[in-house]
C-alpha cells in the first residue's frame, strides 16, 4: 500500500502534490501540538478528582449512579478499566488523544465527500488541527475529545451513506452508543436518524427504516434509563437538573443574542494585541457562519443543512426557555466541527465563483488567523485561558512541589519523622491522586502526615484553614491552589490567627506555605482566674471548628449565624481541644465550663487537668448560640505549666457540643459566687 501510494503521488500533478503535503503537514502538526504534554503534564483538579473516584472502590456495577461527576456511562466504564491497566497520566489521557487525533483524519474524509475545492478541504482540515480549544481537550482527561470525535465520524459516516451505499450497521451502532460516550451526542443523534429515516423513506427502503427506528428507540431507552438513574441521585444529593429554582426561566433578547455569539464566536483563543475588538471579530464569525448556512441553503444541501443546524436547535430552545445554565458556549466548545463546516461550505461556494474567490480567499485566512493564539506555547502546553468556563485550566504539578516540600524540609526532618501537610478543597483532588492512588504514590504517601482535607463549600474555607492552623503538629504544610476564595481565606487567617510563615514554595497551579501558629501566653488575671477560651485552643483531630467571627464566610462575607466564638462541629468522640497555661502559686480552683447544645440528648464528657478528672453531661441548650455555665467541680494545682483536654466519652446526637471556653477560678467564695 505504501508502494502503490508513492506511485501515486509521483504521478499526481503538481497541484496534487501541494494539496497531499498540505493536508498532511496540518494533520502532522496538530498531532504533534495534541501529544505535546499530553502525557506527561500533571492532572489538574477535575481530572484528579475523577481518577481517583474512579480509581476508588467504585464497581461498575454503580458506575451508572456515580455521585461525584455526571459522566456518560460507557465513558466511565473505560475510564475505570484504563485505571485497572496503569493508573499513571499517560493512561488516562489516552482517552482523549487518541480520539482527538483520529477526528483529523475523519474531518479530512468528511471534507473530501462535502467539498469541490481543495482549498475549502485544506482549510477545513487547518481549523480543526490547530484549534486551541480541540488541542486542549486532547490533553484532558475529559470527554470533551471524544465527543467530538463521535460527532464527526457520525457526520462522516452519514454522508458516505448517502453517497456511496455501505457502513451503515456500524453507523447505527454508534449512533445507539455515542450518548453513553458522550452527551454531546444527544444533540447530534435526532437529526443523524431523522436524516437517515427520511433517505430511506424517499428510496422506499423499508427495511432500512425499520431498522433506523429500532436504533431510535434503542438509543432513547438507554439515554433515559442513563438520565433516570443520574436524577435519582442528583435527588438524594439534595439537587436537580432542570430545576426552576436554579433556571431563570425569563427570555430576555440579549441573552439569546448573547448565546448566538457563544456558538459562533468564541473561538479566538489566547492574550493578544486585537483582543479589544473581540466583539467585533465574534460577529464577523457568526456573520461567516450565516453565511456558510444561506450558501448550504441556497444549494440545497438539506441532509448537510440539517446536520450542522439541528444539533444547535435543541440548546437554542432550551436557552430560550431559560433551562440552559452555562449559555452555549458548551455547544460550541463540542460542535466546533460543525460550525467549521459552515465556515467551509461558505469558502467552497466562493471559491467556484470568479468574483468571489479572492474574498474567500481572505475571509478564509482571516479565519485562520483567528483560531491562533500569538503564543505558540499554548498550543503546545496545557494553557489555554478560559476564565468564563473554568476557575484553572493549567495543570497542578502536584509532584512537583512535594518534591520541592521534601528537598526544604531535607536538613529540618528527623529520620523516619513525616511531615504534616494540610491541603485546600481544589488542591485536594490533586494530592489524593498523587500520594494515594497513583502507581508508585506509595514512596510519597510514606513521608507525608496528611493533616486536614478541605471542604468544596467555600463559606467554610477560612473555617477550615483557621482549624488546620489551630492543630496540634507544628509548623506545618498549607498546600492550597491559586483560586481567589483560597488566596483571599489564607490571607485573612494568617492576618487574624497569630501565623508565622516560615517558608513558601510554588509550582504550576499550587502554593504551599510553611506556617507555624504563635501559641497564645494564658495567664491569670488580676483575680486569680485563668480564662482559656476556645480560639486559644489547640485542636486535635479533623473535625473541630473554631467559629471565630473573622472565619466565618469567604469572598460571601460573615455568615452571623454562625459567629459564636467558640469551638464547633464537634461529631467524634476522637476529636478534642486543649490549652496549656502556667500557674503562678498552688491553689485549688473551680472549673466552670460555658457551652451550647440544641441537637437531642446532652452528650457526656470529661474535662481532664492532669490526672483529675471531672465528668458532665451538656445541657440541652435553645439554641447553638445560646450559652450556659455550669460548675464542674475543683482541682488543685500546683506552680508550674499545666494543660487541660476536654474530651467526649460518649456523642448522643449529630454534635458534641459547642464550647466556647472554660474559666479556672481560685477557690475563694467571693470569686466562685461571681462565676455561678
Amino acid at each position: 500500500m505504501t508502494i502503490r501510494g508513492l506511485r501515486r503521488f509521483g504521478d499526481a500533478t503538481p497541484a496534487s502534490r501541494v494539496f497531499a503535503c498540505a493536508v498532511v503537514g496540518i494533520i502532522a502538526a496538530g498531532t504533534l501540538f495534541r501529544i505535546s504534554g499530553a502525557l506527561t503534564t500533571p492532572l489538574w483538579n477535575d481530572e484528579a478528582r475523577q481518577a481517583v473516584a474512579l480509581g476508588g472502590d467504585i464497581d461498575i456495577a454503580d458506575l451508572a449512579t456515580w455521585p461525584l461527576n455526571l459522566r456518560p456511562v460507557l465513558y466511565l466504564l473505560v475510564g475505570k478499566l484504563s485505571i485497572g491497566i496503569h493508573d499513571v497520566e499517560w493512561m488516562l489521557r489516552l482517552t482523549s488523544l487518541v480520539p482527538s487525533i483520529a477526528a483529523l483524519l475523519v474531518t479530512f474524509a468528511l471534507a473530501r465527500l462535502l467539498f469541490v475545492s481543495r482549498a475549502s478541504v485544506v482549510f477545513c482540515v487547518f481549523c480543526i488541527a490547530l484549534n486551541p480549544w480541540l488541542i486542549d481537550f486532547a490533553k484532558e482527561y475529559k470527554p470533551y475529545a471524544l465527543e467530538h470525535f463521535l460527532v464527526t465520524l457520525q457526520c462522516y459516516l452519514v454522508f458516505r451513506w448517502l453517497r456511496r451505499g455501505g457502513g451503515l450497521c456500524a453507523l447505527l451502532v454508534i449512533a445507539a452508543i455515542a450518548p453513553l460516550l458522550g452527551f454531546a451526542c444527544i444533540f447530534v443523534e435526532p437529526v443523524v436518524l431523522a436524516v437517515l429515516a427520511v433517505a430511506a423513506w424517499r428510496d422506499g427502503d423499508r427495511r432500512t427504516l425499520a431498522v433506523i427506528a429500532a436504533t431510535a428507540a434503542v438509543t432513547l431507552a438507554l439515554f433515559a434509563t442513563q438520565y433516570a438513574l443520574f436524577q435519582q441521585h442528583a435527588t438524594r444529593m439534595g439537587f436537580r437538573y432542570w430545576n426552576e429554582n436554579f433556571y431563570d426561566s425569563d427570555f430576555h433578547v440579549r441573552r439569546f443574542a448573547g448565546h448566538l455569539h457563544d456558538i459562533a464566536g468564541r473561538f479566538a483563543a489566547g492574550p493578544s494585541w486585537w483582543s479589544a475588538l473581540s466583539p467585533v471579530l465574534a460577529a464577523v464569525n457568526a456573520a461567516l457562519f450565516a453565511i456558510g448556512i444561506a450558501v448550504i441553503a441556497i444549494r440545497r444541501r438539506w441532509q448537510l443543512l440539517a446536520i450542522i443546524v439541528g444539533p444547535l436547535v435543541l440548546p437554542l430552545v432550551a436557552s430560550v426557555a431559560g433551562r440552559w445554565p452555562y449559555g452555549m458556549v458548551r455547544v460550541n466548545l463540542y460542535l466546533i466541527g460543525l460550525v467549521v463546516l459552515a465556515w467551509s461550505a461558505a469558502l467552497d461556494f466562493a471559491l467556484a465563483s470568479q468574483r468571489l474567490r479572492r474574498a474567500g480567499l481572505a475571509t478564509a485566512a482571516a479565519l485562520v488567523a483567528l483560531q491562533l493564539p500569538l503564543e505558540p506555547r499554548q498550543l503546545l502546553d496545557k494553557q489555554i485561558p478560559a476564565g468564563h468556563m473554568r476557575p484553572v485550566l493549567r495543570a497542578m504539578d502536584m509532584p512537583g512541589l512535594l518534591d520541592r516540600i521534601f528537598a526544604a524540609e531535607a536538613d529540618r526532618l528527623p529520620a523516619g519523622a513525616k511531615l504534616c501537610v494540610h491541603v485546600s478543597a481544589e488542591a485536594r483532588p490533586v494530592f489524593t491522586y498523587y500520594t494515594r492512588q497513583r502507581d508508585g504514590s506509595a514512596a510519597v504517601s510514606a513521608r507525608l502526615h496528611p493533616g486536614r482535607m478541605l471542604s468544596y463549600n467555600t463559606r467554610y474555607t477560612m473555617l477550615e484553614m483557621a482549624a488546620a492552623i489551630r492543630g496540634d503538629a507544628q509548623p506545618c504544610w498549607l498546600i492550597r491552589s491559586y483560586m481567589y476564595d483560597e488566596q483571599l481565606a489564607y490571607h485573612r487567617v494568617v492576618r487574624d490567627n497569630g501565623v508565622r510563615t516560615l517558608d513558601e514554595i510554588e509550582a504550576p497551579g499550587l502554593l504551599a506555605t510553611r506556617i507555624e501558629r504563635v501559641r497564645p501566653a494564658i495567664a491569670a488575671a488580676g483575680d486569680g482566674s485563668i480564662a482559656l477560651r476556645a480560639e486559644d485552643a489547640v485542636l486535635h483531630g479533623d473535625g473541630l471548628w473554631f467559629y471565630g467571627r473573622a472565619q466565618i464566610g469567604g469572598v460571601q462575607g460573615i455568615d452571623r449565624r454562625w459567629a459564636s466564638e467558640a469551638i464547633g462541629n464537634w461529631t467524634s468522640v476522637d476529636d478534642a481541644p486543649s490549652w496549656s497555661f502556667d500557674v503562678a502559686r498552688a491553689s485549688e480552683y473551680d472549673v466552670l465550663i460555658r457551652q451550647a447544645e440544641a441537637d437531642g440528648p446532652g452528650s457526656d464528657y470529661v474535662v481532664a487537668v492532669g490526672d483529675q478528672e471531672l465528668r458532665g453531661t451538656v445541657p440541652r441548650t435553645t439554641g447553638w448560640r445560646d450559652f450556659v455555665t455550669t460548675r464542674l467541680g475543683m482541682v488543685t494545682l500546683a506552680p508550674g505549666l499545666h494543660s487541660v483536654w476536654v474530651r467526649a466519652t460518649a456523642k448522643r446526637g449529630a454534635y458534641v457540643m459547642n464550647l466556647r471556653g472554660l474559666t479556672l477560678v481560685p477557690r475563694a467564695p467571693d470569686s466562685i459566687e461571681g462565676h455561678r
